[in-house]
């Protein structure tokens, strides 16, 4: 007999906003803490008065910590209208929306006037996980950005070319990618 899974409510790990707890939509699979702790112990400073897309946003989870941490601004991008409010939301409750552009649609349909970002967080559905490739962004990324890409340990390593691989951890069932042009 399985067990059920419980999904725990992320909390906001470092930053201004350390501890604040997020509400999370029924639809979405948070990045754990873990997880976060590791992205964002290695971007460090990186993440200092940047422009952040977080792509596939769920709860703005990493949107949220990357503003708790210096991020100058973030673009949160979700198709589903639940995580929609959820993400507006935690925006309201850290008083935080003036910083944070909330865009509903699917990530093919991003405008292309959009500017370019130097972080771009991108944990899509484990169901887009065989179809998607970082590479489909690479407009927004700029040219000393970095996309970090979470996707599942047991999916063979995509070709991110013309993307480089600067630094891959395996984190249980996940596996992040730290990439850049």
């Amino acid at each position: 007999m399985k067990k059920a899974l419980t999904i725990i409510n992320p909390r906001v790990m470092s930053g201004i906003y350390k501890g604040s707890k997020l509400e999370v939509p029924k639809s979405a699979r948070p990045t754990t803490d873990r997880v976060k702790k590791t992205i964002f112990d290695i971007l460090g400073s990186a993440i200092q008065d940047t422009r952040v897309l977080d792509l596939f946003a769920g709860s703005g989870n990493l949107g949220i910590e990357a503003l708790s941490n210096g991020a100058k601004e973030v673009t949160l991008v979700e198709v589903n209208t639940e995580a929609i409010a959820v993400i507006k939301k935690n925006l309201t409750k850290l008083h935080i929306e003036s910083n944070a552009t909330v865009i509903q649609t699917d990530y093919r349909k991003l405008n292309s006037d959009l500017n370019t970002f130097g972080i771009i967080f991108i944990d899509p559905p484990f169901t887009l996980l065989d179809h998607f490739n970082p590479t489909e962004i690479i407009d927004f990324l700029s040219n000393k950005g970095i996309i970090i890409f979470k996707t599942k340990t047991s999916i063979n390593e995509p070709s991110f070319s013309p993307l480089t691989i600067l630094d891959k951890r395996v984190i249980g069932i996940n596996t992040l990618y730290f990439l850049a042009k």
